[in-house]
């Protein structure tokens, strides 16, 4: 793993960490009424997560690899506030800087984004570009409550060849099979290996 973060190790149970950040990771918030920091989840005192309001960019550590051969896992909950939290339709742009230093949002190249809460994986095998810094944007700029919450936020090689799921056989007889299969990743090129 390059990165793996659960936001706990950084904060007393029960506390509100404002602009408090892990080692090496930077915010940029282009809206200057919003903020970046560490949270209690919303089910839990004990069990953080980091935050970003609307308009804010966080930066991760500097990979000593080529984006291109990564890939990130994230749990994310988007909330708008108001009286109490509720699902806000926010949406979050995974990418790339190239630095992490003051103003880095200027420099943010999207890769993709998600739309919805829950577990995401984000292969960055289409960023063609030089940068070493994954980032995280939160784009919804309705006011400075629309929050998107992350964690677990891993950063690992990518996977080098997928496993297929949902193999099925059909037209099976003494001399020929169909093959059906569904990929998480389209490949190039499959090894089939039939024994008898």
């Amino acid at each position: 793993d390059y990165v793996y973060e659960e936001f706990d190790s950084y904060v007393v149970p029960g506390s509100t960490y404002y602009g408090v950040l892990p080692t090496c990771w930077t915010y940029d918030p282009v809206n200057t009424n919003s903020a970046v920091g560490l949270l209690p989840q919303v089910t839990s005192n004990n069990d953080y997560s980091l935050y970003l309001e609307a308009l804010s960019y966080v930066a991760l550590p500097e990979m000593n690899r080529p984006l291109s051969e990564l890939m990130v896992e994230f749990y994310v909950d988007m909330y708008q506030e108001g009286n109490g939290l509720y699902d806000g339709g926010d949406t979050l742009v995974i990418g790339s800087v190239s630095h992490n230093g003051e103003g880095f949002g200027s420099t943010f190249v999207p890769i993709d984004t998600v739309y919805e809460d829950g577990y995401h994986k984000i292969y960055l095998d289409t960023y063609t570009g030089d940068n070493r810094y994954i980032a995280f944007k939160n784009i919804n700029g309705q006011n400075a409550y629309t929050v998107i919450h992350l964690q677990y936020v891993n950063v690992v090689d990518m996977p080098t060849c997928f496993t297929p799921q949902n193999l099925t056989a059909t037209a099976v007889d003494a001399h020929t099979i169909t093959l059906d299969w569904e990929m998480e990743r389209p490949m190039a090129n499959y090894v089939v290996q039939w024994y008898n």
